[in-house]
Order: structure tokens, then C-alpha cells, then sequence
């Protein structure tokens, strides 16, 4: 085995260890999307429905700016056209390290539904097959401080949260 074999297969297991190292923590909160038509024609707005709800038996807290319960204020959303990234247009934010006001409590068994207009954010008037999915990753996605301190002082782990895609067919 010569030397460039040797630095590759090194490569390739830091690569993978990292991978392993960088799992999210999901903290039991489960999302899901459902679109309100699922065969529209090219000027209609796309509208889903989000659901986030908590599977764990203790309450979570989870980051409003990472919600679409407030208003969309992130890029949340993978949406594809054709298998082809569609870009967001929405607003993005610079934000201080957020307080406890700043979360949304998920009481045990509790879900939050949201309706969302994507065609807003994104540029959806081009026909075709869509795929949308939801998606948010912070590091403080959930407030340690309220359901586990251990974890926070310990953790450097994104949280994150995402949802089985779903489909609209633009015609």
C-alpha cells in the first residue's frame, strides 16, 4: 500500500467519524408536512400545512425563529423542482443568542399545526414536480436549559428537525 492510499483511507474514516459525531438530536419532537392540494395549476400558491409535535413525555422548548409559528422567517424549507434546488426568496435574519422568550413550549403528546403559503418564499410559478420538505438546524433549536442543563453544557451538537418530503404537482 503506497502513500496515497494510506492518506485516503485515512481521509475516509475522519470523514466518517465526523458524520457519526454530527448526529442531530431531535429531543423527541417530530415534524410533518402536508400540502393542502396536491395537483395545482402554475399560478396557484402553494400552501402546506406544518405539524410539529412532541413524542417525548416532557415538555420541549423549541426556537420560534426555527417555526413557521410566528411567521416564516428562515429559509425552513427544501423545496425542489424536477430534483433541482429552488432558491429561497424570503427575508433572513441576524439574531442575538435567544432567551427563554424566545421559545415555543411543546407540552408532552402536544402537536402545533401552521399553515404555510411557500409560493411566497419561493419561486414556485414554473410547472413541474415538486418536492418540499422541512427542515431547521441550530444549535440551540431546543432549550437545554429547560429540560436538560447536563446536556447544554456538554453539547456542541446541532439539533435539528425535518420532515418526510412531500409532493405537488404544478401544472
Amino acid at each position: 500500500m503506497n502513500w496515497n492510499h494510506l492518506v485516503k483511507a485515512g481521509v475516509s474514516i475522519v470523514a466518517v467519524a465526523a458524520c457519526f459525531s454530527a448526529q442531530a438530536a431531535t429531543n423527541g419532537v417530530t415534524v410533518s408536512i402536508t400540502p393542502e392540494k396536491s395537483s395545482l395549476n402554475k399560478e396557484d400558491d402553494v400552501v402546506v400545512r406544518v405539524t410539529i409535535t412532541n413524542t417525548s413525555s416532557t415538555p420541549q422548548y423549541i426556537l420560534k425563529w426555527h417555526t413557521p409559528f410566528g411567521g416564516i422567517e428562515e429559509a425552513l424549507f427544501e423545496v425542489k423542482r424536477d430534483g433541482v434546488d429552488v432558491p429561497y426568496l424570503g427575508a433572513h435574519y441576524k439574531r442575538p443568542a435567544p432567551t427563554a422568550k424566545d421559545y415555543y413550549l411543546l407540552k408532552p403528546g402536544a402537536s402545533h399545526t401552521a399553515k404555510v403559503e411557500l409560493s411566497a418564499m419561493y419561486d414556485m410559478s414554473v410547472t413541474g414536480d415538486y418536492s418540499i420538505k422541512y427542515s431547521a438546524a441550530a444549535y440551540d433549536l431546543f432549550d437545554a436549559s429547560k429540560n436538560n442543563a447536563a446536556r447544554s453544557a456538554a453539547k456542541r451538537d446541532v439539533d435539528a428537525i425535518e420532515s418526510a418530503p412531500a409532493s405537488i404537482v404544478k401544472r
